[in-house]
């Protein structure tokens, strides 16, 4: 939504959250059960954060002393119709999966199957790094807190949306270049909690999808939670995910994510994250029976790399001095209580849940729409009102940030494009280690960019200007590349350098050198 579109929605939803945020402080204050108010602000506060951020539908859960005490859903499965969301919706959870992934490695720790500080090239003898020091090094503790040496996101272009499998992907991390050295700073690493899974699949003998089934989802009787969106087809009650494209909210088509199942496959509905959250309160039990070791679960909420604050994160954040990466989750302090917690988003879907231990409070929010934060908005709407924090406009103040965020991705991006001149020199087949091929060929009157491995990210090369093209991909969640060519001295494309989607697919420039000279 353009941000003077949110400004105005603002103006409206902030007195009605505002309001809402003083019955809150009112019922904490007077010591009022949580409970006994909940239903009428919680659908308030959901309601207006919805409508100043344009979600079709979300799920809440909220659980406190190990009850469930809310879990309703909001708004509808795909827009424009009329499928309401309820709390047994399912939807996509993305990155919310590593906690799960964390949590069942520690079950084989505590199985004595696996050590956290086992080396990862002692269980998976064929996993090599950049750096042979980091191949001999890492250890299952460093992947399960990003603490590798890899800037957030570095390499994702490898398994977002291609057709390269998780055996294929691990053995091209060979190729991928470090961005500083081991366990030096946090870098937020998929393909590493890729490489977790394969370690806990070959240290259990089974696949990471059924190790993750057997040992947590089926104990837990999440019976509508799945690890792949195979499993979704004839499923009934499934959100359907949807993004912006032109100013106007649309739906889209699931993003099969098999290929990194344990860094972000998993759907599942707000009742069945309800009982996970209640597991983490009770510190690993649920019904009272023991599911997961206690010091399991602290390990893996204990601090193990501090995390590097985000801009502008003092203004949202003035009562928190420090952020740390657990095992899976991420931590804070918060008004002096520990928070953990975890976000999620892939195409079309985005989650944030957690929990104040210490409270035994726990909130799951599911949205199907991506590129937002009203997930977040609601989250501290709840937990602020809970813990009776004076009263903060979440959705406004984090609207804020995200409108500074949309301004850097936007900018250089609306550029004047024309043929290319003497198209014939770009035509061959490129290669680039760590990826692998892409093609630039004739289709009809068009010069075509293909990058061979994802079925997507093919489209038409444009001139901007100079040796630099544009190429919007088909796969509109991809958006538009810019490609810089170099060429030889017979005039002849070389190679060229390009990034794809670098705001949340891959940070990585990518450079492709010539290996054909004719195209396809």
């Amino acid at each position: 939504m353009p941000p003077g579109r949110a400004g105005m929605v603002h103006q409206e939803s902030g007195k009605d959250l505002m309001r809402i945020r003083l019955l809150l402080f009112i019922a904490a204050a007077s010591q009022v059960s949580y409970a006994g108010f909940l239903p009428f602000s919680l659908d308030s506060c959901v309601r207006a954060c919805m409508a100043a951020w344009q979600v079709p539908g979300a799920a809440v859960a909220v659980v406190k002393d190990d009850s469930l005490i809310a879990c309703r859903g909001y708004g509808v499965c795909r827009v424009g119709e009329k499928k309401p969301v309820d709390g047994k919706t399912v939807f996509a959870i993305g990155s919310a999966t590593t906690a799960f992934t964390a949590t069942t490695v520690g079950l084989l720790v505590k199985d004595g199957m696996l050590s956290w500080d086992d080396t990862v090239s002692m269980r998976l003898p064929s996993f090599r790094l950049f750096d042979e020091c980091s191949t001999r090094g890492i250890t299952i503790r460093d992947l399960l807190c990003h603490r590798c040496g890899f800037a957030a996101r570095s390499g994702d272009l490898l398994w977002y949306g291609s057709q390269y499998t998780d055996d294929t992907i691990i053995s091209r991390l060979r190729f991928l270049k470090p961005d500083f050295g081991l366990r030096s700073r946090f870098g937020y690493s998929n393909l590493m909690y890729l490489v977790a899974g394969k370690v806990a699949a070959v240290a259990s003998g089974t696949s990471w999808n059924a190790l993750v089934k057997k040992r947590l989802l089926e104990p837990l009787e999440m019976s509508r939670t799945k690890t792949s969106v195979r499993e979704l087809s004839g499923l009934q009650n499934v959100a359907e995910p949807h993004t912006i494209a032109y100013g106007k909210v649309t739906s889209i088509t699931y993003r099969m994510l098999d290929n990194i199942g344990a860094a972000g496959a998993i759907n599942a509905s707000a009742e069945d994250l309800a009982k996970w959250l209640r597991l983490q309160l009770n510190y690993g039990t649920y019904n009272g029976t023991r599911i997961v070791d206690s010091a399991v679960i602290r390990e893996t909420r204990t601090p193990h790399m501090l995390m590097q604050p985000e801009p502008g994160s003092s203004n949202l954040f003035p009562a928190t001095n420090f952020n740390a990466s657990g095992l899976g989750w991420m931590l804070s302090d918060y008004y002096g209580r520990l928070l953990v917690y975890v976000g999620g988003r892939v195409d079309g879907m985005q989650c944030f849940m957690g929990f104040a231990p210490d409270e035994r409070l726990g909130i799951v929010v599911l949205t199907n729409l991506d590129n937002h934060k009203c997930d977040q908005a609601v989250f501290y709407e709840i937990i602020d009102g809970y813990l009776g924090i004076p009263s903060r406009d979440w959705s406004g103040l984090l609207t804020l940030q995200w409108s500074a965020e949309q301004r850097k991705v936007k900018q250089g991006s609306s550029r004047t494009m024309q043929e290319i001149a003497k198209p014939e020199r770009y035509v061959g087949t490129y290669r680039n280690d760590l990826y692998g091929t892409a093609k630039v060929f004739r289709s009809g009157r068009d010069w075509v960019l293909h990058l061979t491995a994802h079925p997507g990210l093919e489209g038409v090369l444009l001139s901007v200007k100079g040796d630099t093209m544009a190429c919007a991909w088909r796969d509109r969640y991809f958006g538009s590349s810019f490609p810089v060519f170099f060429f030889d001295s017979m005039g002849m494309a070389r190679g060229f350098s390009l990034r794809v989607r670098e705001d949340w697919v891959d940070p990585q420039e990518y450079r492709f050198e010539r290996t054909v000279g004719t195209g396809r």
